[in-house]
């Protein structure tokens, strides 16, 4: 794993399938059913802007990848909070 432009094409694409996961995950907690988080999943599979973004090496998806992953995080540890606050 050198400084070749092979290697950097592949971490970008390994992160572009991982927001797929990502979005289906998120999507589960937002809506709680499999089949809009399924939809989810699917519709950002066929976007062509990510599959570009994924393919050409940019470094947006790594963007879009830690902010899709610090929502999820958002979204379980607000019920937590809740909870604690209201113990107060």
């Amino acid at each position: 794993m050198g400084n070749d432009t092979f290697w950097w094409r592949v971490i970008d694409v390994i992160f572009g399938a991982l927001i797929i996961i990502a979005l289906y995950y998120l999507a589960l907690i937002i809506f709680k059913e499999k089949r809009y988080a399924l939809f989810t999943a699917t519709l950002i599979t066929y976007s062509f802007m990510h599959l570009t973004q994924a393919r050409a090496s940019l470094i947006d998806t790594f963007g879009v990848f830690f902010v899709i992953t610090s929502f999820i995080y958002l979204y379980k540890f607000l019920p937590e909070q809740r909870l604690k606050l209201s113990d107060i």
